[in-house]
């Protein structure tokens, strides 16, 4: 490309700005659900409201939103492995000689799609001298490397603006299963310490229990909040995935402009 345009400064504002809001949304969620694990914090929150409650109240949600931030994290990295897993496998997958079949790849469906990006992650890899058959895109490394440089290049050409809004949702995304999970193991705490939630959830579901009722809402409740943990889970997989797709064409597409317009000056060169 003749012109390389990095807005750095208008982007890295509305990165912050991702960022913060996913905190708040995360650390609200969470904070908002805790008054159903318990009446005590219910009645906290929602009665007797001032400036200086309402100002605790935020740090609070800020507080809860970085901490679950950095636990979901945690809980990926050790456990669902999505981000990295994902990454590691970037150009993983079959190409059968006709391209009749979708490709066993995680990332990309296509076998063309595949091939094409394949061709794109050989340049990057004619450095390490490595024989180029199938094989070397099921080495986590080699996906690894290719992941690393295409972010870098995107980044650098500034083109990242879908790229880096698709990850604020993966991370929004890791937070929530955090945040679900985290709720849900609170919920069967208070089974133990017998807490008073102020749910009352087999009412909604005309469900009457007579026996340890306060036991079968807060089964219930840890059940649902589990249930939703996990839908996040899948959709931080859909989100990754999008991600990744999104990363690698634009990726490609930079790689095209820069050998057509390579091209063009050596045409004109050779004019001169």
């Amino acid at each position: 490309m003749n012109d390389i345009t990095l807005d750095s400064t208008n982007f890295s504002d509305q990165l912050g700005l991702f960022d913060f809001f996913n905190v708040i949304v995360v650390g609200a969620t969470f904070l908002c659900s805790l008054s159903v694990v318990s009446r005590e914090i219910r009645k906290f929150i929602f009665s007797n409201l001032s400036f200086p409650k309402v100002i605790a109240l935020t740090l609070m949600v800020y507080i809860f939103g970085m901490l679950l931030q950095e636990m979901g994290s945690i809980i990926d990295k050790y456990i669902f492995k999505i981000y990295k897993g994902m990454n590691q496998s970037i150009l993983k997958g079959n190409l059968n000689n006709d391209y009749t079949h979708e490709t066993n790849s995680r990332i990309v469906k296509n076998p063309l799609v595949l091939k094409r990006y394949r061709k794109t992650a050989d340049k990057l890899l004619e450095e390490f001298n490595l024989e180029k058959d199938t094989e070397r895109f099921n080495n986590k490394y080699t996906n690894g490397y290719v992941f690393s440089v295409c972010q870098y290049y995107v980044s650098v050409y500034g083109k990242d603006k879908k790229v880096e809004k698709l990850r604020a949702l993966f991370a929004m995304s890791e937070s929530l299963v955090a945040c679900f999970f985290s709720l849900s193991i609170l919920m069967v705490m208070s089974i133990i310490l017998d807490f008073k939630i102020s749910g009352d959830i087999s009412s909604i579901i005309s469900i009457s229990i007579s026996s340890c009722k306060d036991c079968f809402e807060k089964f219930i409740w840890s059940s649902l909040f589990a249930i939703i943990g996990l839908f996040f889970v899948f959709r931080a997989k859909r989100v990754m995935k999008n991600f990744l797709l999104i990363l690698l064409g634009t990726y490609d597409a930079i790689v095209r402009i820069n050998e057509i317009d390579k091209s063009r000056s050596d045409k004109t060169r050779q004019k001169k």
